[in-house]
């Protein structure tokens, strides 16, 4: 969605991901093992950010204004991440509507642009999905459950974005690529592959109920996790069967 912002994205653009890429993962083992060493096993709270640094400052005697500190910190990074979060996945959604895969309703913008139907969709999903708060026992089980529905469902969609690589290059073999994964197909069946296989494992692993939850709530667990993911992915297969030539935005 982002790749048309940046400049000659053919180049920079498989660059920026890999190195992301990498950089996310050294330091999302760094914290992981900082976070591991100074939480006692069993006491992780998911939904308290600032939990290992309370550890740390009354451990070395650092003042609880440190914490007040950094609390503030990551409040500004959340809100500056929500317009990525949020305006990402509108852009990318009404791109889907304009091309008619979706009723001209959700094709309105306000008058800076913003897709305003899918930035207030997100909203009320949202917050019929945190009911789970109230269901779920403690919200530590509610945050990480409502974490793995999501998981699930982007791994859905990575798993169909490799079939439809692999499917276009066959399909349209002679279109021009800003980007390719080398000359001939064997490249791009290697790496859709290896997504598709990752994706699996990924699915197989979010469907076993974590131990944080009681014993009593695993079968729920999993009939939760897969009635959602029917019921996501089935409405938008029921709206792509009955779109309607007149959708399409006309030029």
């Amino acid at each position: 969605m982002h790749a048309n912002n940046i400049e000659n994205p053919k180049r920079n653009y498989p660059i920026a991901v890999i190195a992301s890429v990498i950089l996310l993962v050294i330091f999302n083992l760094i914290a992981g093992l900082t976070v591991a060493n100074g939480v006692p096993m069993g006491k992780m709270e998911l939904s308290n950010i600032t939990q290992p640094y309370m550890i740390f400052c009354a451990d070395l005697g650092i003042p609880s204004i440190f914490v007040n500190i950094i609390s503030a910190m990551i409040l500004i990074g959340v809100l500056v991440q929500l317009s990525a979060w949020v305006l990402g996945p509108s852009k990318s959604m009404i791109k889907v509507a304009e091309d008619g895969n979706l009723p001209p309703f959700f094709q309105k913008r306000n008058s800076k642009g913003i897709p305003i139907t899918f930035v207030l969709l997100q909203a009320i999903v949202i917050s019929l999905v945190s009911v789970m708060y109230i269901v779920v026992p403690d919200v530590n089980s509610a945050f990480l459950v409502i974490t793995i529905t999501t998981t699930i469902l982007y791994c859905i969609v990575y798993a169909l974005i490799a079939i439809s690589a692999v499917r276009l290059r066959y399909k349209e073999p002679n279109m021009t690529r800003p980007f390719r994964l080398g000359k001939g197909n064997g490249l791009m069946w290697f790496v859709s592959l290896l997504s598709l296989l990752s994706v699996v494992i990924t699915i197989i692993v979010s469907l076993i109920p974590p131990s944080i939850l009681p014993k009593s709530f695993s079968t729920g667990y999993v009939i939760y996790q897969v009635v959602a993911t029917v019921v996501m992915v089935g409405v938008a297969l029921i709206i792509y069967k009955f779109k309607k030539p007149s959708w399409k935005k006309s030029d």
